[in-house]
């Protein structure tokens, strides 16, 4: 066993996760949203999506810290992203699971 498959084993038993289980891949899912990700869910449903440049602007930080608040709400299934265009930022488009969350009673 090479020396990061057993620290990653020790990690997996130390949380009580066997690894490649349907729990260890889920925890992503289950991780908290903060208040930031559940503000840019909601002004994503009035909008109906936005790119992940204005996002940035939106939030007033950095393209790292969009992408985990992203990736968070992508991992709980209440938005997906899709790049529309080649050369340009992927867009950030609220699915009908994150339209029910915020509490808009429109969408698919």
């Amino acid at each position: 066993m090479s020396g990061a498959a057993r620290v990653r084993s020790r990690v997996f038993r130390r949380v009580g996760v066997a690894p490649g289980s349907a729990r260890a891949t889920c925890r992503a899912a289950q991780e908290r949203l903060c208040a930031r990700d559940l503000m840019l869910l909601r002004w994503l449903s009035e909008q109906y999506g936005a790119r992940t440049d204005q996002l940035e602007v939106l939030l007033g930080c950095g393209p790292r810290t969009v992408q985990r608040s992203l990736a968070r709400l992508r991992g709980a299934g209440l938005l997906t992203t899709r790049r529309l265009l080649v050369g340009e930022p992927s867009w950030a488009i609220p699915t009908s699971r994150g339209l029910r969350a915020c509490g808009q009673g429109f969408g698919a």
